[in-house]
C-alpha cells in the first residue's frame, strides 16, 4: 500500500468508496458500484488530495470489478508513477493483485490466476486473493477449483480477515450452495445456504429475497428422502 493518512479528503473519498463496494459485493451490482465511485470522485476529486495520500490502488480494484478495465488500468499508471515517486518498492503484491484483476476484467484468465497467485504469494495475507482467484476460476469454466478455494475461504479463520468477511463471506456462502447444488450435492447445498441464511437472516429488505430463496432450497432438499 502507499501509506495513506485517513483524514480529511482522503478519508471521505475512502468512506465513500467502501460505500461504492457495498453495491457490488453485496447487492451484486456492478454498474451501480461504478456510478457510485464516479460521483465519490466528482464530489473528492484526486487532485484534493495529496498523491501519496490517493487511494489509487482502490479504484483499481473497483473499476475493474465493475468491468471497466480502461479505467482500472488508468488508475493503476498512476498507482505506478507514485509508487516509483516514492519509493515504495516493496508493495509488489499489491501490483499483481491489480494486474490480475485488470486481467480478470479483460478475461484474461489464465493471466489473471497468474498475477493473483503470485500476489498472493508475495504478500502477507493468505486469504485476500481467495475470492478474486475463485471468480476467475469460474468465469473460466472450472467450477472444481472455484468450489475448493471459495471452501477455504470461508473455513479460514484469521485476525484481520473480519472486514473482508462483512463483504464476503455470506456471499462465499451463497455461491457454494449453488455451486454445489448444480453438481447434485443437495447435502452441502443446504449447509452452505443454511449458514448464508443464518448470516444475512437480518439483511436488509432489499436483500432479503436472497435469503427466501436460499430457506425454499433448503426446505425442498430436506422434503427428498
Amino acid at each position: 500500500e502507499l501509506g495513506y493518512v485517513m483524514n480529511g479528503e482522503a478519508a471521505r473519498l475512502t468512506g465513500a468508496l467502501g460505500e461504492a463496494q457495498v453495491e457490488f459485493a453485496i447487492r451484486g451490482n456492478r454498474a451501480r458500484m461504478v456510478q457510485r465511485a464516479d460521483e465519490a470522485l466528482r464530489r473528492t476529486p484526486l487532485a484534493s488530495i495529496p498523491i501519496n495520500n490517493r487511494p489509487v490502488d482502490w479504484l483499481v480494484f473497483l473499476y475493474a470489478s465493475g468491468g471497466v478495465p480502461e479505467r482500472a488500468r488508468a488508475y493503476f499508471t498512476e498507482w505506478e508513477a507514485s509508487r516509483r515517486q516514492f519509493q515504495r518498492l516493496s508493495d509488489g503484491n499489491t501490483r499483481h493483485a491489480m494486474l490480475g484483476m485488470i486481467a480478470l476484467a479483460e478475461k484474461r484468465f489464465p493471466d489473471a490466476i497468474r498475477e493473483l497467485r503470485d500476489g498472493d504469494r508475495e504478500g502477507g495475507c493468505d486469504w485476500c486473493a481467495l475470492v478474486p482467484l475463485a471468480n476467475a476460476y469460474e468465469e473460466s469454466g472450472n467450477p472444481d477449483s472455484t468450489i475448493a478455494l471459495l471452501a477455504k475461504y470461508v473455513e479460514m479463520r484469521r485476525i484481520g480477515k473480519n472486514d473482508s468477511d462483512s463483504f464476503e463471506l455470506a456471499p462465499a456462502h451463497e455461491r457454494l450452495g449453488r455451486l454445489f447444488e448444480a453438481r447434485g450435492d443437495r447435502a452441502r447445498a443446504a449447509a452452505h445456504y443454511s449458514k448464508f441464511i443464518e448470516l444475512w437472516r437480518n439483511a436488509d429488505p432489499e436483500l432479503q429475497p436472497r435469503v427466501q430463496a436460499a430457506r425454499q432450497r433448503v426446505g425442498r432438499y430436506q422434503a427428498i428422502p
